[in-house]
């Protein structure tokens, strides 16, 4: 395995690699691998190419890294030459490390707020409606569960790559805007069924009541019955939102090529012919992405709300002991 070492001048220099050795004696990987590492059955003639190519590279084992392979794994990973804070200070500071995460936060709460709007409508509607075909709504929101990722990604791509009028005759592959309407499609099932069981927890006096005070349909539900579902609602986004943050399998189909979102990135740092620096990056991005996940689930499941009351409520009280 190369490592840095300092060069001229104090600056660091990267040594060579195996593929570096590989190119200049004109041999494979892995025999390059088994002269190194004194293994497999080599002819002499390679062998000498190998050792005599690694001297003039000036090629250096990490006996370290040799004491990693095990019994089942004859192959040792790439140890990152340093991990230090200025990585992460590259991602706040960077409009190319952080724009990746912009992307995927827009689409992924843009994804979850429309999926949990979408699925309120369809449950009033089929809670309210007493016709028995409108239950269709129901089984036709839960399509996505039987489907895999890719081939919902394929039928998108099928359903919207030529003009229709039901999209006023536009294309939207290649858009910003299908991998949006894919995001809302996955999430679908599960948004229309946990919001469903928040609806049987409303208390139906609660709306007879607001009727019978000439309270509208539109102002019932949005003064009475969403106060009341509101903790299900955001319960469901914010695991939306935590979902979507680094989906590849739709998003590899759909996104848009100057708009990668993080999952997009991620997969092409941890490619073999990545640069170390997006190697490193990979990881930068893997730590932020779980305290992201942890905020959002603190404020979602956790004690985040109550927190927030419990404020708004001093700085009320402040107010009122000033006046």
């Amino acid at each position: 395995m190369g490592r840095l070492r300092r060069g001229w001048g104090g600056r660091r220099q990267s040594m060579a690699t195996i593929k570096d050795i590989a190119k200049r004696a004109g041999v494979s990987h892995g025999t390059v691998s088994n002269v190194l590492n004194r293994r497999g059955n080599v002819s002499a003639e390679k062998i000498k190419l190998v050792e005599q190519a690694a001297r003039e590279l000036g090629y250096q084992i990490n006996s370290q890294a040799s004491k990693l392979r095990s019994g089942r794994s004859e192959n040792i990973c790439i140890i990152v030459p340093r991990m230090d804070l200025k990585r992460y200070g590259k991602l706040f500071t960077s409009i190319e490390a952080v724009k990746p995460y912009l992307v995927s936060i827009v689409y992924s709460l843009g994804a979850a707020l429309l999926a949990a709007l979408v699925s309120i409508v369809c449950v009033r509607f089929v809670q309210k409606s007493k016709n028995k075909l409108n239950k269709l709504f129901e089984y036709g929101a839960l399509i996505p569960w039987l489907l895999p990722s890719t081939l919902i990604a394929l039928g998108l791509t099928m359903a919207y790559g030529d003009r229709n009028s039901l999209i006023f005759n536009k294309v939207l592959v290649g858009t910003t805007v299908i991998l949006l309407i894919g995001y809302v499609v996955i999430k679908l099932p599960f948004s229309y069924r946990m919001i469903r069981s928040a609806f049987f927890s409303v208390d139906e006096d609660l709306e007879d009541a607001a009727k019978c005070m000439g309270a509208s349909t539109f102002y019932t539900m949005r003064k009475v019955i969403i106060p009341v579902i509101l903790p299900a609602v955001l319960s469901v986004v914010i695991l939306n939102f935590n979902g979507l943050l680094a989906d590849y399998d739709l998003t590899a189909f759909l996104y848009h090529p100057l708009f990668q979102p993080l999952g997009i990135v991620v997969k092409a740092a941890s490619d073999e012919n990545a640069s170390i620096d997006a190697k490193c990056m990979s990881f930068v991005y893997t730590v932020v992405l779980m305290i992201l996940s942890s905020v959002a689930l603190y404020f979602g499941q956790g004690n985040g709300m109550q927190a927030i009351r419990r404020w708004k409520q001093r700085r009320i009280e402040k107010k009122v002991y000033r006046k």
